[in-house]
């Protein structure tokens, strides 16, 4: 059974696979504050600036919610980030080549739709074919690689985030 999942950042819409592992990138796991359910940049700090006023702060807080951690964070498993730089560009379009080769594909009705402030796509199957789950799901894999080769023509890299839950 196909199940949408949603990816927003740089770039965002819907795909149908489990993981967008097919341009051969790996993800960026996404740490979470206990407490607050803040996102965290490992790199920056070991609590949250937004929510609490230090370190000592935020244990507190956790102490009072009966939470039991080792750190304030945790590695969540169900949100990933994925970050394209213009090094990937040539692998995507392989990709994309090789699925449209291999498959005889229509994308003549794809369309990007850049808004202020994320890059979305349009994209009408023709009604005269019948895709089996697998076209379907090598078109949404065009779809993002697509949205990625524009999003990388606008700036130096990608990045967007997607919920595997």
């Amino acid at each position: 059974m196909m199940i949408d999942r949603v990816y927003i950042g740089d770039i965002s819409g819907l795909y149908i696979d489990e993981k967008i592992d097919y341009f051969d990138i790996p993800f960026i796991p996404i740490y979470t504050y206990y407490g607050c359910g803040c996102s965290y940049d490992k790199a920056i700090n070991t609590y949250c600036v937004y929510c609490y006023d230090s370190y000592e702060d935020h244990v507190l807080h956790l102490k009072q919610l009966k939470i039991k951690y080792i750190n304030t964070w945790y590695i969540d498993p169900n949100n990933v980030t994925y970050l394209f730089t213009k090094t990937d560009i040539q692998k995507i379009n392989n990709v994309i080549t090789t699925i449209i080769n291999n498959n005889n594909i229509d994308i003549s009705s794809y369309k990007i739709i850049n808004d202020l402030n994320t890059i979305r796509y349009s994209f009408n199957i023709p009604k005269e074919h019948t895709y089996n789950d697998k076209i379907i799901s090598d078109i949404y894999r065009i779809c993002i690689g697509k949205q990625i080769l524009y999003c990388l023509e606008q700036k130096n890299s990608c990045r967007f985030q997607i919920d595997y839950s």
